[in-house]
């Protein structure tokens, strides 16, 4: 039996992380393991993000702001204070 497409996408995501060096400097929180979730929430986050898009991802993380109340992306990440962090190393 084969690998489904996603573990395929999960196995090259995490290689290819690896070789650029994803977490970047001063990304301590970097594990250097990506899950099939991390897939999954990401795709979710990049279709929130066109239908409600905001200039940068960052701000669905920030609350301070009056314009941006969405809290969809925080649940999903899990994390006001470092979800963003999370987000961006998957999509690198």
């Amino acid at each position: 039996m084969q690998p489904a497409f996603r573990d395929k996408q999960v196995a090259w995501t995490k290689t290819h992380a690896e070789e650029c060096n994803a977490g970047g400097p001063g990304s301590l929180d970097w594990q250097g393991d990506i899950t099939r979730q991390e897939i999954d929430n990401y795709i979710a986050t990049e279709l929130i993000n066109v239908i409600h898009p905001y200039p940068s991802l960052r701000h669905y993380f920030n609350q301070d702001g009056v314009v941006f109340n969405d809290t969809t992306l925080m649940e999903l990440w899990g994390n006001k204070k470092t979800g963003f962090r999370r987000v961006e190393q998957v999509r690198r």
